[in-house]
């Protein structure tokens, strides 16, 4: 994956740009044409760009566009990310995400679409999503659409826990989704969340 502006690809090809946390570079993809929309968000894998998983996902190499001027939607999505890893209670910006969800399969779509409503300073479990979702044995299968969630930050998935409080996973590691739900007030007992005295959400009818 090049790191050049001058790069031959193609006017549609997707382009990219690295945001700077304190968790270490986010990458954040999206394409222009026919319409500008969100393709992939990568986080850190143990504080550096995953440039790996990238590289896999779009193989047609991407442009690197840290120096040009963006599409509002997509300027607002990265500062959406950086304050919501900086630790404001940024709502999950949705709307943005619209047509990137509709390519999505059904039952990952209404479990991303549920989790994107969880807030600030909440949790839910792999157990109660998935029963929002129509599927109340489906824990698992909620997990699998969260581990292969397109949209990480944007799409809070850190939100969502086992029923034990265990973290169970996260993209972007352990480490950083225990992070990112201390900073959101969330307390811990050992490696698990302290459920009794968490804020749990619960999901619309």
């Amino acid at each position: 994956m090049t790191h050049s502006k001058h790069s031959a690809s193609a006017p549609d090809a997707p382009l990219y740009m690295s945001l700077s946390s304190r968790f270490g570079d986010i990458l954040l993809f999206w394409v222009e044409a026919p319409s500008v929309k969100i393709r992939r968000i990568f986080l850190t894998r143990e504080g550096a760009p995953d440039y790996p998983r990238a590289r896999i996902a779009f193989p047609e190499v991407p442009r690197r566009a840290n120096d040009r001027q963006l599409p509002a939607s997509i300027a607002s999505a990265a500062d959406i990310i950086i304050s919501i890893l900086s630790g404001a209670p940024m709502a999950s910006p949705i709307e943005l995400l619209r047509e990137s969800l509709d390519e999505l399969l059904p039952f990952q779509r209404r479990v991303l679409s549920l989790e994107a409503t969880i807030p600030f300073g909440y949790i839910s479990t792999y157990h109660e999503l998935a029963s929002a979702a129509g599927s109340p044995n489906g824990a698992r299968a909620a997990a699998r659409a969260l581990s292969h969630n397109p949209f990480p930050i944007l799409i809070p998935c850190h939100r969502v826990i086992s029923s034990s409080g265990s973290l169970a996973g996260y993209q972007g590691g352990m480490e950083m989704k225990r992070e990112l739900l201390r900073q959101e007030g969330l307390s811990f007992i050992g490696d698990r969340v302290d459920i009794l005295h968490a804020n749990l959400w619960h999901f619309q009818a």
